[in-house]
């Protein structure tokens, strides 16, 4: 889940790789902020990426940790102000 404020651009999709790998993972919009994937890598960093409305890519700046666990809160290092 992501914890977004609307502004003047919208979050269109999110992806996660490995750490330092170039294989992206699109996840889905689940329904508001919510989005999921269905087959996450495991055991592994996690680094994260938001694409905004404009085509903009902003990634994360700290990666989710290889214990990560579903339903835990992990601080991505993002804030977008737009």
């Amino acid at each position: 889940m992501l914890l977004y404020q609307g502004g003047q651009r919208d979050v269109v999709a999110v992806e996660l790789s490995q750490e330092r790998t170039s294989d992206w993972k699109a996840m889905r919009r689940s329904y508001g902020a919510v989005w999921d994937i269905v087959t996450a890598p495991a055991e592994c960093n996690l680094a994260l990426r938001f694409q905004l409305s404009g085509g903009e890519w902003i990634y994360a700046q700290n990666p989710i940790p290889s214990h990560w666990k579903a339903g835990d809160v992990y601080d991505a290092g993002v804030q977008l102000k737009y």
